[in-house]
């Protein structure tokens, strides 16, 4: 099933021994739209602290109490490796989470099984590469981009009100995300058209975008605006149903995820 990435935030997160926190953001890859990190604002535990979780280290998700347990203990998370989420997350900074918990790390490929959420790591027996060994198989070519930041990880809050550019005008802006349950793959971005569709909702694949200029806050897709316009509307109060998705991909002739 598919929610809203805004209706997770203040979920509050419960370690097995009491609550740690709060959902504040979400980092994802801007290459696979693949969640990495769920960012948790530990107040009023700790105030001023944010952590980095990985989505295996999700145990559960209850939609009614708006709670998201995790398999780790409150301990773990008070003596993990310090990262300031207000900044870039740098390779190292990855690395010494992930060796921290023994989590596997989504940057190379880990022998073993696969799930949803990435290759299985050494929490369930298979061992993590040393730090050189992870540069190497890093995407990131130069020194100072692994110790500055990982380039392809992207706050979701930062990148909604990014302007939206069909082949032949602005269709509006990132209003909010859609994201798999199981998966966390950002699956579609919900569009503000209001200014030339007032009261219109639509949904953009996040698979349809062609680039993104980073710096003019703009994500530029292969769809032209008159196409949006005529689009299956999306209606909020209503579940984001399977059916809805299979006549939007239709309409636009795109394949599906979901195949």
């Amino acid at each position: 099933m598919l929610h809203k990435l805004s209706d997770l935030h203040g979920f509050t997160v419960s370690a097995t021994t009491d609550e740690i926190g709060s959902i504040d953001d979400f980092y994802f890859d801007d290459r696979t739209w693949d969640i990495r990190y769920v960012i948790v604002d530990t107040g009023p535990w700790i105030f001023g602290r944010r952590v980095l979780l990985v989505p295996s280290a999700i145990q559960s998700i209850n939609w009614t109490d708006r709670v998201l347990s995790i398999q780790l203990t409150k301990e773990q998370i008070e003596n993990s490796p310090p990262i300031d989420a207000e900044k870039p997350v740098s390779r190292q900074n990855e690395i010494d989470l992930h060796e921290y918990y023994g989590w596997s790390g989504y940057w190379y490929s880990a022998p073993g099984l696969v799930t949803p959420a990435g290759p299985l790591g050494s929490a369930y027996g298979v061992p993590i590469p040393p730090v050189d060994e992870a540069i190497a198989n890093s995407p990131i070519e130069s020194e100072s981009e692994f110790e500055s930041g990982d380039p392809y990880l992207r706050s979701a809050k930062e990148v909604q009100g990014y302007n939206i550019q069909a082949t032949d005008d602005d269709i509006g802006h990132v209003e909010d995300f859609f994201a798999d349950e199981e998966e966390l793959n950002i699956r579609y971005m919900l569009v503000d058209t209001r200014n030339w569709l007032p009261g219109r909702n639509v949904l953009v694949g996040t698979k349809w975008i062609n680039r993104i200029d980073w710096t003019k806050r703009d994500l530029i897709v292969d769809i032209t605006r008159e196409q949006v316009e005529d689009s299956p509307e999306y209606n909020p109060v209503e579940t984001l149903s399977r059916g809805y998705e299979e006549n939007l991909h239709k309409y636009y002739h795109l394949p599906p995820y979901w195949y």
